[in-house]
């Protein structure tokens, strides 16, 4: 079945010998593995306690923070104070972050992580307000968790204990209150960390998925937060702050409709070759009509509806019945799908398999 409207991105993996592998020009690999999430360092704030042992599933991050050219071709503007194309995007709420993230996924024909309604918007054109919930099982971009970052930041798998993103010495990989001129700087002008990722320490911070909360001493696996919260997390810390908070277990939170100029963001992907062939194996499907598709509760048009599945949703599929038949265009057969914790009937001929992307190990 061919999609209506897609601009599909193919993986093109590059292996360094370092063992880095890129999605694509400004999309690094971050292999999965457990580490310690935490004051490692020695030093840090009740926040970053106890130490704890976590485990990630592996996914792609942004090589650098976004910057303001790739905001606003996305978005269509840009609200940072400090202007430049290769500066980072700043002065953005967590709305905007996650907004930028369904809208790159579109645009590149993947799969929206978020849903995101009740959209309210300040007079600058920021999003100050809105409802949203994740599929994580979704092949777009999203914004890390805690966990994520703190292990890419650490340098993940290749990891060698540093204190900062990339080093020991903040000056070679940070963009702080010490040498930034009191501005945000181009992205990827300090050194990066040991998996070829940029600004991760400085610059600007980073949103992150979780609402804060406090941790605890258990081990876990790809957590992704507390339910709900008043404060969204941030990570990294920006050209504002001084050396002693640029440590990779700092952690700081905002409400998730403010936006500084101290404040951007990176997107991460799922690497769904990391989750074997449970995934490739699975029935997971996208609605694959910018009009969404009823959910009805019997296989006919005449069947109620139970709700309409936004465009771009991933389902799974559960069956299908009877013959084939043609609606504009598009051919298949009434099919059952689960959609959240609902499950009903769907036209066929809309769905698209969700396919996996080459694994780390394929040419």
């Amino acid at each position: 079945m061919k999609r209506t409207k897609s601009l599909p991105v193919g993986l093109i993996l590059l292996v360094f010998s370092l063992g880095t592998v890129f999605a694509d020009d400004n999309m690094v690999l971050v292999e999965g593995g457990t580490f310690t999430m935490g004051d490692t360092a020695g030093g840090g704030y009740d926040s970053e306690k106890p130490k704890h042992s976590v485990t990630v599933s592996g996914f792609f991050m942004n090589k650098y923070e976004v910057t303001q050219k790739e905001f606003r071709d996305v978005i269509g503007f840009n609200p940072s104070k400090f202007k430049g194309d290769n500066l980072p995007v700043e002065t953005v709420t967590w709305y905007d972050a996650v907004a930028y993230c369904n809208a790159r996924s579109q645009k590149e024909g993947l799969l929206q992580v978020y849903t995101i309604t009740g959209i309210g918007k300040n007079s600058d054109g920021n999003i100050t307000s809105a409802s949203v919930s994740a599929d994580w099982n979704a092949d777009g971009y999203r914004l890390p968790t805690e966990a994520e970052w703190e292990y890419a930041a650490k340098g993940g798998k290749l990891s060698r204990g540093y204190k900062y993103a990339g080093g020991n010495s903040e000056g070679s990989v940070a963009w702080y209150s010490g040498n930034s001129g009191s501005k945000t700087q181009p992205v990827g002008t300090k050194a990066g960390n040991e998996l070829g990722i940029y600004d991760l320490t400085g610059n600007v911070q980073e949103w992150c998925w979780d609402w804060y909360g406090n941790y605890t001493a258990s081990s876990q696996t790809d957590p992704r937060g507390t339910n709900t919260g008043s404060y969204r997390a941030c990570r990294g810390n920006s050209w504002r702050s001084d050396a002693g908070t640029l440590r990779t277990s700092y952690r700081v939170r905002d409400t998730p409709a403010y936006g500084g100029d101290g404040l951007g963001f990176r997107p991460v992907r799922i690497d769904k070759s990391s989750l074997g062939s449970s995934f490739a194996d699975s029935k997971l499907f996208r609605i694959n009509t910018p009009d969404g598709l009823n959910m009805r509760d019997a296989p006919s048009t005449q069947g109620k509806v139970l709700a309409l599945i936004p465009g771009g949703t991933a389902v799974t599929m559960l069956e299908e019945k009877g013959d084939t038949f043609t609606i504009q265009g598009a051919t298949g057969k009434w099919t059952k799908v689960q959609w959240k914790d609902m499950q009903g009937w769907v036209f066929g001929g809309f769905l698209e398999r969700i396919s996996a992307p080459a694994s780390a190990n394929e040419g």
